[in-house]
């Protein structure tokens, strides 16, 4: 499984060696998901999963107990379509059949951006993201934070059946 080496990564990063080895008051973990982390999209659900699962460790870790244990902040950065090798030879790695069929059929639609435009958008991250953020770069724009609803205050609805 890919969040394995996230995983493995965190313990390490947060439980032994940032700890010990930060140079200043406090050390910072980015964490890189997706927008695919963020919601579904039907051609790439296996992807989205392991992007998820990187969502829900940020912001496990990224809580006031473990930032005042051991003064880590842990921040994800969730990149849309990105101009990369991997945006550009999605064509047959995927699960086949309707999948490919829909990639094919929005791939013209997605906003796209450099990989330089993430990259200085994620410095501003490093350098002022409180703790347990969300941070979206995509098409190219600022860099914006994704909140997830709380649970205990959302609006309930209920399944009637």
């Amino acid at each position: 499984m890919p969040q394995n080496g996230v995983i493995h990564g965190m313990l390490l990063g947060i439980d032994n060696y940032l700890p010990k080895h930060k140079q200043g008051e406090e050390a910072v973990i980015v964490n890189i998901s997706s927008t695919c982390g963020l919601q579904g999209y039907p051609h790439i659900p296996v992807y989205c999963t392991t992007k998820f699962a990187i969502t829900g460790m940020t912001k496990s870790w990224g809580t006031d107990y473990h930032y005042d244990r051991t003064k880590v902040r842990v921040v994800a950065v969730c990149p849309g379509v990105t101009e990369t090798p991997m945006i550009f030879n999605m064509a047959g790695r995927n699960l086949g059949g309707p999948y490919e069929k829909y990639l094919q059929s929005n791939l013209s639609g997605w906003l796209r951006q450099e990989t330089d435009h993430v990259a200085k958008e994620m410095l501003k991250v490093i350098r002022g993201s409180p703790n347990g953020k969300l941070w979206v770069v995509e098409g190219g724009e600022p860099a914006y934070e994704f909140l997830l609803p709380e649970r205990e205050n959302m609006e309930r609805k209920y399944l009637n059946v």
